[in-house]
């Protein structure tokens, strides 16, 4: 057989929709800087020496993310939706009488349990209890999810620390609103460009967020892994776990650093041009 091409779209689709770049974003990515020999593939176990870890801001920590949404309504019917990793949308219309309450209540429930099909708030006492801070599972974006109802606003946390999550708001109707707020910040896993920023079949790191480590000993840095946090890297778990493996150089590398050598306790970062490369043949 010849050799096999994908088209740019194809390699682009690839690494954003609900693929590389998604899986990336809703888990806890770290890189690992290692000596001796390269590993054969990104299966095996590693086999040299962790020289250093890269996590996001160089956060030792993880948090859970934590949004809070703040409606304001003027007392004008309209629409009220918020936007969850890059697409699940939850839309809902309310009633001729709009209050901050009733779209907090409102938001809740649409994101909570699914309901909002008839397009209406809803007002009934079968409309299902509101349950301060309860769990919800949304397999469509790959996440879980603690909800809070706090009367005059909605608050959205990550269910588990260190992953984060896309979000935006969308409304109609003269004087309404909702603003946004960041309570708790994810600071931990590490965070590539915008969907709509990927090009060329090139995952490139977010540029607004430093990737950098403390070096735990001495050692010459020979290759990198990006891994899952938890990957304890010291078995073969390549077929349950998302790895990607790449040779570290002074340049024409995988990943360029100014020297090779690393001294323990020194800082390292990764500069802004890292990408991950998705190949067209």
């Amino acid at each position: 057989m010849g050799t096999v091409f994908v088209s740019t779209y194809a390699r682009n689709l690839t690494l954003h929709t609900n693929t590389i770049r998604d899986f990336i974003e809703r888990n806890c990515m770290v890189m690992g800087l290692y000596s001796g020999a390269v590993p054969a593939s990104a299966d095996a176990a590693t086999t040299g020496t962790l020289i250093c870890k890269i996590t996001g801001e160089g956060a030792v920590v993880k948090a859970k993310q934590k949004i809070r949404f703040t409606p304001t309504t003027a007392g004008t019917t309209g629409t009220w939706g918020i936007n969850l990793n890059n697409g699940h949308i939850f839309t809902f219309t309310d009633d001729s009488t709009p209050t901050v309450s009733k779209v907090c209540t409102g938001l809740y429930r649409l994101v909570n349990t699914g309901q909002g099909a008839s397009g209406k708030y809803f007002t009934t006492a079968t409309d299902g209890a509101i349950t301060a801070g309860g769990i919800i599972n949304i397999p469509g974006i790959y996440q879980k999810f603690t909800l809070t109802d706090n009367a005059t606003s909605l608050d959205i946390e990550a269910a588990t620390a260190g992953i984060g999550f896309d979000y935006a708001v969308a409304y109609t109707g003269a004087g309404n609103s909702i603003a946004t707020s960041v309570i708790t910040a994810d600071a931990y896993g590490l965070k590539f460009e915008a969907v709509a920023d990927v090009a060329s079949g090139t995952l490139e790191k977010l540029t607004t967020q430093t990737w950098e480590g403390t070096n735990l000993v001495d050692g010459v840095v020979t290759h990198f892994r990006i891994y899952v946090d938890g990957d304890d890297q010291t078995v073969a778990q390549g077929t349950t776990n998302w790895r990607y493996q790449g040779n570290v150089s002074t340049s024409g590398s995988d990943l360029n650093v100014r020297s090779t050598t690393f001294y323990a306790d020194e800082p390292t970062q990764v500069s802004n041009d890292f990408a991950i490369q998705w190949p067209a043949s």
